[in-house]
């Protein structure tokens, strides 16, 4: 896509690891003579609400985990082949040879530059269970989330700039703050890994918690309404933050994966600075999805199976709003769901989004496969519409100021012709 500002990417590794192992810590105007007829031509740049958002097509990326036994699914330049079946052409195909970087490159350079712009950005991993997404959004310091947070304060580059951290999960399509005080022992017992098969936990009454709610303004778009929003003063402090929510994330142990997220995560820094004498608010989103599960690979059953039921559910409405996007119906079904609801802006709003789909290459794995890719090649069609979010009072203000700078600069040129 046009605006992806990396260069092409290429055999990235995607090695699985349990969620404990992950987040390592980081890194006055004179008068003009009465018989004058001023001629102003402005000259000054406009201010930043002058620019009209235009259409940009998502970054789709296609990642391959490492696989010990057949492989069904392989690389082929700008196409991913499943059993000979071909998927594509994506930005970006990578392979199961290489490192994080590359994945980085391939979906969060580009955002995290257009982030520092002044836009909203979103980077999202998604893929079938056991895929590789949490790996490749968490794992250590090498992660799409760590290098987010050291490529957004290093661009910053110690400008004056508020920056702040919010961590939530959906998990049975409900909204939990993973950086609130864990005031709720129900919470605490819900999120605390368990046995595939065993019981869900007996409740203990507590005090009701704040509860985080979807909301909308025609200003800053769809926002979370009261969550803990931390402010944080360098990437370090970022990470710590979103490593101790990703540690309260909901996981449980199934055949297919020992530490299997059972919740969406959503980890977001909103940035907030003066640009040329405007506020310029943007804010970005790091996105690991739950992935897709069956029931007859994963083996839970009863509160696992009931999990399952609602990331299934919570993926599906995903693919509707996907479907609806890509054939640009009247009606986009965003409330179907709290996830799709909160990435609205992501899908098909004001964001430049870019999105890594993780398939593991296994034989056994082949019909997971072709799910993901179906999924990767409708993003293919999506656009959004992206524009700098500039507080409208603050843009006002700039835009006159750069009118009375072009006043003062004709009364110069003026006075000095006639002096």
């Amino acid at each position: 896509m046009g605006w992806l500002t990396c260069g092409r990417a290429r055999d990235v590794v995607a090695d699985a690891k349990c969620l404990d192992e992950l987040f390592e810590e980081p890194r006055s105007l004179a008068a003009a003579p009465t018989d004058v007829t001023l001629e102003i031509e402005e000259t000054a740049a406009p201010p930043p609400e002058a620019e009209e958002a235009r259409e940009a097509g998502m970054v789709v990326a296609v990642r391959l985990r490492p696989c010990d036994g057949d492989a069904a699914t392989a690389v082929d330049g700008d196409d991913v082949t499943v059993s000979g079946r071909a998927f594509g052409p994506f930005d970006a195909t990578l392979g199961p040879g290489g490192d994080q970087a590359a994945a980085f490159a391939a979906v969060g350079a580009g955002v995290v530059a257009r982030v520092l712009e002044g836009f909203h950005g979103c980077v999202m991993a998604y893929g079938a269970t056991g895929s590789g997404k949490t790996h490749s959004v968490c794992a250590g310091r090498d992660g799409l989330l760590a290098r987010a947070c050291a490529a957004l304060f290093d661009g910053l580059g110690g400008a004056p700039a508020t920056v702040s951290a919010t961590c939530v999960e959906l998990y049975l399509d409900g909204i939990r703050d993973l950086l609130a005080a864990p005031n709720d022992e129900n919470r605490a017992a819900a999120l605390s890994p368990a046995r595939s098969n065993s019981p869900a936990p007996a409740p203990r009454k507590a005090a009701a918690p704040r509860r985080p709610a979807i909301r909308e303004d025609p200003a800053r778009g769809v926002f979370l309404e009261g969550v803990e929003r931390r402010e944080v003063a360098g990437a370090a402090d970022a990470l710590r933050l979103f490593r101790a929510g990703a540690r309260r994330r909901a996981a449980r142990s199934t055949a297919k994966n020992e530490a299997s997220s059972r919740s969406h995560a959503v980890y977001t820094l909103e940035v907030s600075r003066d640009v040329d004498g405007a506020t310029v608010a943007s804010k970005l989103h790091v996105v690991d999805l739950a992935g897709s599960e069956r029931l007859d690979e994963s083996k839970v059953s009863g509160a696992g199976a009931r999990e399952a039921a609602r990331i299934n559910a919570s993926l599906s409405a995903l693919g509707n709003v996907v479907a609806a996007l890509e054939k640009r119906r009247a009606h986009v079904p965003y409330r179907d769901s709290n996830l799709t609801r909160l990435l609205q802006d992501s899908l098909g709003g004001s964001s430049y989004t870019a999105v890594l789909c993780c398939v593991h290459p296994g034989a056994s794995e082949a019909a997971n496969a072709t799910a993901t890719l179906r999924f990767a090649s409708r993003l293919r069609s999506v656009t959004t519409k992206p524009r700098k979010n500039v507080d409208p009072k603050d843009a006002e203000i700039a835009r006159l100021r750069a009118a009375n700078a072009a006043l003062a600069r004709e009364v110069a040129r003026l006075t000095a012709r006639l002096a």
